[in-house]
């Protein structure tokens, strides 16, 4: 005789199939690879306009200029949040995606802060898909109440306050960014947000200890922007050639050769970086396919932020003269 299952077992497996299901049902919607083609080969802002009249966008452009496509992404990633916190049965757990923007917004009120910039410039620099409105963040920040929204925000605002370079603000936003959705993740326990966490963090050590290699006379210890609970270990990162050979742990040597091999030469990250978002898709596309997990909204809200980020490099290249052929070799490929 088979025994049933416990209920809460039953209820771990089954909780997010009415999510996951609406979020791939949502993904459908998203641009085909027709319609980029469409976007790209349009010659004129009107033409431009009117393909997109026929994308996801169309709701958001009826209520704007078409010279205010922007208003309309950022309109149409704050409805993507908005409709996957109302879907997910533990939307906490979304915070993951949300609190990056946090992040990046706090980073950007401590550089506008430190270069004297007024409130409504530092604003215009932050977007509006965090968890918490930049105004929000800003004010909490200026009267030192940072600890209130989440304590990694103060920790990270406090010790990026008292840097120097560029470089390290940034990651000490990223350092205190991974304390926070490791902890959210430990709170769910759940097996393909521990692998995703991870995934980020092994990306983030692997380029953070490249690029401090990569400094000229500089005084950072590894040690110091090493975030623990990846798969990979310090130890593994003594020398720039043996951090280059992590990232083929990631996909294969074939699938890094050539940024690899672009980084040797030019010292540039571009492509490195180009990568890894590639195979985090990738990873997110595989997962997704499981109905019965968070992953499937993570997925459809990277794949709609991809979108977002083709249509604005489109436009922005086209509004600065940039042919058609120019625009293909410098756009990211989202579409595999």
């Amino acid at each position: 005789m088979r025994l049933a299952k416990p209920l809460n077992v039953i209820t771990m497996e089954t909780k997010y199939i009415y999510a996951s299901s609406r979020a791939k049902a949502l993904e459908t919607k998203l641009l085909s690879e027709t319609q980029v083609e469409l976007i790209l080969s349009s010659k004129e802002k009107l033409e431009t306009f009117k393909v997109l009249q026929d994308t996801f966008l169309a709701p958001y452009l009826a209520e704007h200029e078409h010279s205010d496509i922007n208003t309309a992404l950022n309109e149409s990633m704050l409805e993507a949040k908005k409709i996957l916190a109302g879907i997910a049965p533990e939307p906490e757990l979304l915070d993951i995606l949300w609190i990056k923007y946090d992040f990046y917004n706090l980073k950007a009120i401590i550089k506008g802060k430190k270069a004297g910039l007024e409130n409504d410039v530092i604003k215009k620099k932050c977007v509006y898909i965090g968890k918490y409105q930049p105004s929000i963040l800003l004010k909490a920040y200026e009267e030192k109440k940072l600890h209130f929204l989440n304590k990694h925000f103060n920790s990270a605002a406090e010790k990026a306050e008292k840097t120097k370079e560029v470089f390290e603000i940034d990651t000490t936003m990223n350092l205190h960014y991974f304390k926070a959705i490791k902890e959210i993740a430990q709170k769910f326990n759940n097996k393909f947000v521990n692998e995703y966490v991870s995934l980020l963090i092994d990306f983030f050590n692997i380029e953070a200890t490249l690029r401090i290699f990569s400094l000229k006379n500089n005084n950072i210890n590894i040690k110091g922007v090493f975030v623990q609970e990846g798969t990979l270990q310090k130890k593994d990162m003594e020398s720039k050639s043996q951090i280059l050979e992590l990232y083929k742990r990631f996909g294969g040597e074939k699938l890094w050769a050539e940024p690899i091999k672009n980084f040797k030469e030019t010292g540039d990250f571009s492509m490195l970086e180009k990568t890894a978002d590639e195979y985090t898709v990738s990873f997110l596309k595989d997962k997704s396919m499981s109905i019965m997990s968070p992953a499937p909204l993570f997925a459809y809200f990277s794949a709609k932020k991809n979108n977002a980020q083709t249509i604005r490099a489109i436009i922005v290249a086209k509004q600065a003269g940039l042919p058609e052929h120019d625009i293909r070799v410098i756009l990211r490929r989202l579409y595999t």
